[in-house]
């Protein structure tokens, strides 16, 4: 009884997926599309790593006490139990992240400025460029930080008629108002609103945590750095696309770059204004 409500469970979960992916798919989110296929084999790198696990405590229980009997179907259960409970440790992932965010939203609308929101607005027509992708109303918050950067998040609303199945936050932070001109600062927001229109910021919590916990399999942290680097190099061609000014966004990330502390991040953003630079 227990072993089919296992199976059950995991063709029940397995099809919850596939059919989103066909969601996505629909929707034309190609990035979304490709970030459920990395979903995909993290959940079965972590299956293996869990099966890992049980068949190891399997073996030590055998060679002790006799039991478990290991047969096929012994092996079975144990695959078909490590899913379920990958599923349920990527569940708590999700929940976990959910919870952060909330925090991180809140904290930040605390510290939202409504004199720096106001100059932000006044250099830069967001409503119109927001018009130009393909999402719903995005909450901005302007705040008083030292980091130059921006970022979005999204706070989770599940509902089977919302089609983004939450709801966006763009954080911009003080430095990126003070140091980038209009054009640059035009160009940062459409990145950000690429970002948006293609779900990537419900995806990369996702990753950047399991890349985090299982940081001795290669393979995740190259999925992580793999899907990075699609979702950042994708919102910079449609950002250009919108605003038709590579220059203008490679001259800001270069100008983030000088603000950044960590060495990989730096090398990262210098890479894009690279890639930039070399596109026109």
């Amino acid at each position: 009884m227990v072993e089919r409500l296992l199976l059950y469970g995991s063709v029940a979960g397995f099809g919850w997926l596939t059919l989103l992916t066909v969601y996505y798919a629909l929707l034309r989110k190609r990035r979304a599309v490709l970030s459920m296929f990395a979903s995909f084999a993290v959940a079965a790198m972590v299956t293996v790593w869990t099966a890992v696990v049980f068949l190891a405590v399997a073996a030590v229980s055998y060679v002790l006490f006799g039991t478990p009997s290991m047969s096929w179907s012994t092996l079975a259960v144990v695959v078909v139990a490590a899913y379920v409970v990958s599923v349920a440790e990527l569940t708590l992932f999700f929940v976990f992240n959910q919870w952060t965010v909330r925090r991180l939203v809140r904290r930040y609308r605390g510290l939202a400025d409504p004199e720096l929101t106001e100059r932000l607005k006044s250099r830069v027509d967001v409503d119109s460029l927001a018009h130009e992708f393909e999402m719903g109303e995005v909450e901005v918050l302007v705040v008083d930080d030292i980091e130059a950067n921006a970022h979005t998040m999204v706070v989770a609303r599940p509902s089977l008629f919302s089609p983004k199945l939450g709801k966006e936050v763009l954080v911009v932070k003080r430095p990126l108002v003070d140091v980038l001109d209009d054009e640059e600062l035009e160009a940062v927001l459409a990145h950000e609103f690429a970002h948006i229109e293609e779900l990537d910021a419900r995806f990369r919590p996702y990753f950047e945590v399991l890349a985090r916990v299982y940081f001795f399999d290669p393979l995740v942290g190259a999925t992580r750095r793999y899907v990075r680097r699609v979702q950042e190099y994708g919102a910079d061609d449609r950002a250009v696309e919108v605003t038709d000014a590579p220059e203008a966004l490679a001259r800001a990330l270069v100008k983030v770059a000088e603000y950044e502390t960590d060495e990989g991040r730096r090398f990262e953003v210098k890479e894009r204004a690279e890639r930039l630079a070399e596109s026109r």
